[in-house]
């Protein structure tokens, strides 16, 4: 049957949208989304106020810095400064190191995209969506595998 106030004309029930798709469904839906939009827009917030605060503090103790090229070669080189291990960012954390600090807000970079997709991996089980979860398995497998490569 055809139905004007429809975007497609048809007739779809009072509860559904013009694909058929349920209203408590699109709430379900949009609230998965609004989840995910603020979980990114939380880890590269937490992650940029992490790198800002090891920077200043990098530059807080080694004032030279900002004003002889002849004291950036070690910041500059690769390895010279910057932890590699967790421990080591872990040991630099505790010691207020700014290099270290900064790692730590880009290991938070990295893994938010980790969280937002184990985050909607509960979400599609919790709604019982079968097909997203078996694609948020595959994503969060490839995910794990990828950051645990060496």
């Amino acid at each position: 049957m055809y139905d004007d106030s429809h975007p497609a004309g048809l007739t779809t029930g009072s509860h559904d949208n013009a694909y058929g798709v349920g209203a408590a469904h699109e709430k379900r839906g949009l609230a998965v989304e609004l989840l995910i939009a603020a979980l990114l827009q939380l880890g590269v917030r937490i992650s940029l106020v992490i790198v800002v605060t090891g920077t200043l503090l990098t530059f807080a103790r080694h004032w030279d810095y900002t004003f002889s090229q002849a004291s950036l070669p070690p910041l500059l080189e690769t390895g010279a400064v910057f932890p590699r291990t967790l421990a080591a960012v872990v040991a630099g954390i505790m010691t207020l190191d700014g290099p270290a600090i900064v790692v730590a807000g880009l290991i938070v970079l990295i893994a938010t995209p980790l969280i937002v997709v184990a985050t909607c991996l509960l979400a599609f089980i919790y709604h019982r969506d079968k097909v997203f979860m078996a694609i948020s398995t595959v994503v969060l497998v490839i995910l794990l595998f990828s950051y645990t490569r060496r």
